[in-house]
């Protein structure tokens, strides 16, 4: 699968040579393996050979380059929204979301830097803790469904009932204040269609064939 991707690349011959070298050693272990004598020496032998991390280091050489634009293209777009004046009173720390922002970015230009000099495995290691940590598009997915929300809501007349939907995603923004996008996400992903049903039945408070403000 990965030559695959690889024989898309310009100046892919190396990197294929290297692959192909690692099916090589791997069809060796096997059939060494399937004869069953040594057979023990022969599963040693494979687990030394690590090819594994051997694979990860020419992985991290074909999809690196790659994921780096597209984060970067996500951190463009968080700037902008950052900047956006639609998002400015949504009750989210957005400076803290900046701040997170330029740390991705000095982040991204280590990992690039790793890779540039050839240290691929510690480009990938960089990478590998940013990704575990978080992603742009889960602060903006935030920003964008809760400013969705709050236009929402301008047509709910009902100051009680207004207030008790905004209850409903009070947690979202407070793991978003305290750097928890991820989990701000998540929440946000998990009360999403209960919160647009309340929405959507605060709207028929006090119509006729809607329910009652009690009963809301």
């Amino acid at each position: 699968r990965l030559a695959k991707q690889v024989k898309k690349l310009v100046g892919s011959d190396g990197i294929l040579g290297e692959i192909s070298a690692l099916l090589d050693q791997v069809v060796g272990f096997e059939n060494s393996i399937n004869e069953g004598l040594n057979l023990r020496d022969a599963i040693q032998e494979f687990r030394d050979a690590q090819i594994w991390q051997e694979l990860n280091k020419i992985r991290a050489r074909v999809e690196i380059p790659k994921e780096i634009t597209q984060w970067q293209k996500e951190l463009k777009k968080l700037e902008k929204m950052l900047g956006q004046k639609k998002y400015q009173n949504l009750g989210l720390n957005l400076e803290m979301a900046r701040s997170k922002t330029e740390e991705t970015k000095a982040t991204l230009s280590r990992v690039q830097e790793y890779y540039n000099s050839g240290d691929f495995e510690s480009a990938m290691e960089e990478f590998d803790d940013l990704r575990q940590d978080f992603y742009p598009g889960e602060i903006t997915s935030v920003m964008q469904r809760l400013q969705n929300v709050t236009n929402r809501l301008k047509r709910v007349k009902n100051a009680e009932v207004k207030e008790q939907i905004r209850q409903a995603f009070v947690e979202v923004i407070d793991n978003f204040n305290e750097g928890e996008y991820r989990i701000a996400r998540e929440l946000m992903d998990e009360s999403w269609n209960d919160i647009m049903k309340m929405i959507n039945q605060a709207l028929s408070v006090g119509k006729k064939k809607g329910v009652s403000k009690e009963n809301f």
